[in-house]
């Protein structure tokens, strides 16, 4: 069963202390796309930062997937 994230986000409002000391990272990834779906073909958005030296967004092996992270 999937946790209904919107309960485990105000969960984790009230408990913040439950976060700390985990040392553990998250990471998402996603696709940028077009307004009608389709995959961008267009670079980096300079508005994101250098893909290749920003501390949280990255690209991962295409231009078009975005990779956050955290530490």
């Amino acid at each position: 069963m999937i946790p209904d994230v919107s309960q485990a986000l105000t969960w984790l409002e009230r408990h913040p202390q439950a976060l700390k000391g985990i040392q553990r990272g998250l990471e998402r990834e996603t696709l940028r796309v077009n307004a009608d779906g389709t995959l961008a073909t267009t670079g980096h958005p300079d508005a994101l930062g250098s893909a290749l030296t920003h501390k949280w967004v990255t690209t991962d092996f295409a231009e078009a997937l975005l990779e956050f992270i955290t530490r």
